[in-house]
């Protein structure tokens, strides 16, 4: 991808930032378009976040889970939803690999293993549990973490994320 738009747009003087949003190659960015990007509030749409690992993972996860319940010895032996939520982290370690395994990602990972792991376990927990182990795990492995403002914010919007997601589902599937 980096290629053929590096290639139709040769010298163009936004290419840098068409790269940096399409796939996250930051390498063409100057330091005034890092500037803009820093000022405008939008240096978080170049980055990998743990949205885009947590899509991977469901992604892939979800098209395992559809071909693991057509497989009569996989769903005799465990849920297939088990295997298929491994598959789905396996996936999103790979992509954050791919993506030059920064903090965010290696968090976003974090979080993914410790809800995997619950599951796996069979563990009736609440999500405010997953997300509380989540961060326990986060800081064990880089207790500056808790001084940063990516990580306040990563766990921040993740609380929101999961109490919006409770309130909508009280409400019914139509709304």
């Amino acid at each position: 991808i980096r290629d053929t738009v590096r290639r139709s747009l040769e010298d163009s003087t936004g290419r840098a930032l068409l790269l940096a949003f399409l796939i996250g190659d930051r390498s063409e960015l100057d330091f005034d378009d890092r500037r803009l990007l820093t000022e405008t509030g939008l240096s978080h749409l170049v980055a990998i976040s743990g949205l885009h690992i947590s899509l991977i993972a469901g992604l892939i996860g979800g098209v395992g889970l559809f071909a693991l319940r057509r497989v009569p010895y996989v769903v005799r032996r465990m849920p297939a939803m088990i295997p298929a939520a491994w598959l789905g982290l396996v996936a999103a370690i790979f992509y954050a690999y791919l993506a030059g395994w920064q903090l965010p990602t290696q968090r976003a990972i974090v979080m993914l293993l410790v809800a995997v792991v619950f599951l796996t376990l069979r563990r009736s927990v609440m999500s405010w549990q997953v997300l509380a182990v989540a961060a326990f795990a986060v800081l064990v492995i880089d207790p500056m973490a808790l001084v940063t403002a990516s990580f306040w914010l990563s766990f921040v919007a993740v609380a929101v994320i999961g109490l919006v997601w409770q309130q909508t589902k009280a409400l019914g599937a139509w709304q």
